[in-house]
C-alpha cells in the first residue's frame, strides 16, 4: 500500500508523501556521496602532501649533490679528512627520498596507485643515482690528493728522484709543471708534454756512464711508479670526466635532470587531483543544496495548498 502510493500517488496528499519519501531519500544519498567525497578529499590531500614532501627531499638532495661536485672536489679539507658537511647533507636527503618512497609504495591507501608507474621509475632512476654517485666518490678518493691515493704515490716518486744527483731537475721541474697543468686542464697536450719529460730523463739515465747499474735500476723504478700513477689518474679522470663531456659527473648530471623533471611531474599531477577534486567537490556540494531547496520549497507550497483545503 505504502509502496503504491509512493510509486503511483494519485491525491495531492500521496504525492506530497511521495515526495517526502523521495527527498528523505535523495538526502541520504547526497549525505553519502559528499561523506565519500570528503573522504577522497582527505585522502588526496594527504597524498598530495606526501608527494610535495618527496620532490621537497629530491630537490635537495640534488642540490647537495650539485653543490659537492662544484665544490667540495677542490677543497682541500675534503681531501684531507675524507668528509665533507655538503656530502652528509647530500646523502641523509638520498636517504629520506628512498624511505619515503618505499613508504609510499608499501601504504595502504588506494591514492598511491595513481602514482605506481612514475614511482617505479623514480625507484630506478634513484638506485642508478646512488650508484653512480658512490662511484664517483669511490675514484675521487682512489685518485688521493697531495699525501695519499695516487697523487700521494707520485708524490713520494718524486721526492725520491729529487733527493738523486743523476737526475735533470730542470727536467723534472718542467715535468711536474706539466703534471699540475694536466690536473688543472685536463688538456691532452700537457698529458703527452708530462710523458715526454719523463721519456728524457730515463733516457738520460740509461745513457750516463757515471752511474751504477744498482742506483739506475732504483731510479728508473721510481720513475716508472711515477709514470704509472700518472697513468692511473689519468683513467680516473676518463672515467670520472670532469673536463669531458662524457663519464660520471656528465651522467649524474643527466640523472638529476631527469629525476628533477619526473618529481616535478608527479608533483604537478598530485596537486591537479587535488584540485579537481576539490572543484568537483564544490559543484557537487552546491547543486545537491539547490536541489535540496527546491524540493523543499515545492513540498512547503504543496503542504500549504493541502492546508488551505
Amino acid at each position: 500500500m505504502v509502496i503504491k502510493k509512493i510509486l503511483a500517488p494519485k491525491s495531492l496528499k500521496d504525492k506530497l508523501f511521495a515526495g517526502f519519501y523521495f527527498y528523505s531519500a535523495l538526502s541520504f544519498l547526497v549525505t553519502f556521496l559528499i561523506f565519500n567525497t570528503f573522504r577522497e578529499m582527505e585522502d588526496t590531500d594527504r597524498a598530495a602532501s606526501t608527494i610535495n614532501q618527496l620532490y621537497a627531499y629530491t630537490l635537495n638532495m640534488a642540490h647537495y649533490g650539485e653543490q659537492f661536485l662544484a665544490y667540495e672536489t677542490t677543497n682541500e679539507h675534503f681531501f684531507k679528512t675524507g668528509s665533507s658537511d655538503i656530502l652528509n647533507q647530500q646523502f641523509s636527503y638520498l636517504k629520506k627520498v628512498k624511505k619515503l618512497s618505499t613508504d609510499i609504495q608499501s601504504s595502504k591507501g588506494k591514492w598511491k596507485h595513481s602514482y605506481q608507474t612514475e614511482l617505479v621509475q623514480f625507484d630506478q632512476l634513484i638506485a642508478t643515482y646512488e650508484r653512480t654517485y658512490t662511484e664517483i666518490i669511490k675514484s675521487i678518493k682512489y685518485k688521493g690528493f697531495m699525501d695519499y691515493g695516487l697523487l700521494g704515490h707520485m708524490k713520494e716518486q718524486i721526492n725520491y728522484l729529487e733527493e738523486s744527483s743523476y737526475i735533470n731537475k730542470e727536467y723534472l721541474l718542467l715535468m711536474q709543471h706539466q703534471e699540475k697543468e694536466y690536473l688543472i686542464r685536463g688538456n691532452k697536450e700537457h698529458l703527452y708534454n708530462t710523458r715526454s719529460y719523463a721519456a728524457r730523463i730515463k733516457r738520460e739515465l740509461n745513457q750516463n756512464p757515471n752511474i751504477s747499474m744498482g742506483e739506475k735500476i732504483r731510479l728508473t723504478e721510481h720513475l716508472r711508479r711515477y709514470n704509472s700513477a700518472f697513468l692511473q689518474v689519468v683513467e680516473e679522470d676518463l672515467k670520472v670526466g670532469y673536463k669531458m663531456n662524457k663519464g660520471l659527473v656528465p651522467r649524474i648530471q643527466q640523472l638529476t635532470k631527469d629525476i628533477g623533471h619526473l618529481v616535478t611531474a608527479i608533483n604537478e599531477q598530485a596537486k591537479s587531483k587535488k584540485n579537481d577534486l576539490y572543484d568537483k567537490a564544490r559543484v557537487g556540494v552546491v547543486t545537491a543544496t539547490t536541489i535540496s531547496v527546491i524540493l523543499l520549497l515545492i513540498l512547503s507550497v504543496s503542504f500549504n495548498i493541502i492546508l488551505k483545503r
